[in-house]
Order: C-alpha cells, then structure tokens, then sequence
C-alpha cells in the first residue's frame, strides 16, 4: 500500500518536472520573432536608430527575422513596419524558397516582395525575369519578360519564356 503511494508520488514529482521544463517553450512560441541584425565583413557598418526603428547597413549585411534571412551589399531597414530596400548580390531566404537579384523590396511582416530583376528556385523549377511583384497573402506573384527551367544554372541549357509569368507556389505557373 505505501510503495503504490510512492510511486504515484515520484511519477507526480517527473510530470511536473517534465511540464516545467516544456512550458518556456510554450511561452516563447507566443512571441513574435526578434530582429538579428550582422555584418559579413569586418568593413561593415551600421547606423541604428532606436526611436525611430531605422537600420542603415553597409559593406555586406544579413538580417534574420524569424526563418526568413536576407543577405545584401547593402540595406535599410525600417524594423516597425518590416519594409527592407537591399541592394547588390541580394539573396532572401524563406520556406524553400531562394530569391536572388540586384535589388529587392521586401517586407518581413507582410511578405510582398518587389524586384526589378530576380532570379528564384523551389526545386525542381526555377524562374527568372524582370519586373517582379508578389503578394503572399493571395499567394500569386507576378512578373514580366520572364522564364521557367529546371536547370540550377547562372545560363539554363533550356527555358521557357513567357512575356507575362505568373507563379503560384506549389500549384503552377501560368504564362
């Protein structure tokens, strides 16, 4: 009679232990993700704003915010609202998918993106062109002059194009 009592006691004493070490988790997964903000190179420079939100960067940059990660020559950053404007050798980083071009606007919160010439790849398919709008709450971007390959390469041996493209993640493309 006492040992089943003990016993009910230690498995109380380990459940509790158990929740206590699950429940920070818990709490962190109401917490909207912070902003991380690193230089590339030791030339690098920052300038940041704390009224205001604004980060200017310089010099090679990459900015994480949740699991979506930026990288650029050069940005700013206006961390209130989540719009970013990077410039040279951009590459963003989302979900599975990689967006790379010489220019790009983004933002963190919303997730449209704007590009005047992009290049973009979600294995097996990959696109390019110029002209690149998109709106992730209807899922749908847009693009002109654009095309579609299977090839991971700087020169596709094959490509589709298309004068206007519009991508559907996951579903289709439609030219």
């Amino acid at each position: 009679f006492s040992c089943a009592r003990r016993m009910n006691k230690v498995l109380w004493i380990w459940l509790l232990a158990g929740l206590s070490l699950l429940l920070p988790r818990v709490r962190g997964a109401d917490q909207p993700p912070t902003w991380e903000v690193k230089s590339l190179t030791d030339a690098g420079s920052f300038e940041y704003d704390l009224e205001t939100g604004f980060v200017t960067a310089t010099n090679g940059v990459i900015v994480t915010y949740g699991q979506t990660r930026l990288i650029a020559n050069r940005l700013t950053l206006n961390q209130k609202t989540g719009d970013v404007v990077a410039e040279g050798m951009v590459n963003l980083q989302r979900e599975n998918e990689l967006w790379q071009g010489d220019r790009l606007e983004y933002n963190f919160l919303t997730k449209k993106i704007k590009a005047e010439e992009f290049k973009v790849g979600q294995v097996p398919y990959y696109a390019g062109g110029f002209g690149l709008s998109a709106d992730r709450t209807n899922e749908v971007y847009s693009s002109h002059f654009a095309y579609v390959t299977t090839d991971d390469l700087a020169e596709p041996f094959y490509r589709i194009r298309a004068r206007t493209l519009i991508i559907i993640p996951g579903d289709s493309f439609q030219a």
